[in-house]
Parts: structure tokens; C-alpha cells; sequence
């Protein structure tokens, strides 16, 4: 279980949900980052506005299955934001 968020934004200083999910026996329930997007050539920073170039990656509320290097999942297609 991961609970994930942050005052960034919005200017009131009011709480931003990133991630809420759970796992168990390689099934995921909830908020986190999208399965169809890839991290690899990504740098990893603390700022919340990605390289040029670079996009954000989504944070989609989702149901995922992954076994080994294979995951397959579904998806709310409403996009949470990536920063």
C-alpha cells in the first residue's frame, strides 16, 4: 500500500493526491503511474517540470496485472497529470 501527495500547485496550499494504490500477488488497485508510458530515457529530478523534450508521465487510477516483465492493465482514460 502507497499513499502519495504533495501542496505543490494551485496556489491555496491545498493537499494534491499523486498515488493511492494497493498491491497483492502482482494485482494493483488504484493511482499511479500509467502502464503505457515508459521511463527509460527519463532523468530522475525532483522537479515537478520535466525536461524538454521529456512529457510527463500520467498518473491514471487503474486495475493492473504484471507477472515478470509482462503487465497488462486497465485504465480510467481520464489523465490525473504527471507532475
Amino acid at each position: 500500500t502507497r499513499i502519495e501527495g504533495d501542496f505543490f500547485g494551485g496556489g491555496g496550499g491545498s493537499f494534491r493526491l499523486r498515488h493511492a494504490y494497493g498491491e497483492w500477488n502482482g494485482i494493483l488497485a488504484g493511482q499511479t503511474w500509467t502502464n503505457f508510458g515508459g521511463f527509460l530515457g527519463m532523468n530522475p529530478t525532483i522537479d515537478f517540470t520535466p525536461e524538454p523534450g521529456q512529457g510527463n508521465a500520467g498518473r491514471q487510477a487503474q486495475l493492473r496485472y504484471t507477472t515478470g516483465g509482462l503487465s497488462v492493465a486497465l485504465e480510467d482514460p481520464e489523465n490525473l497529470g504527471g507532475s
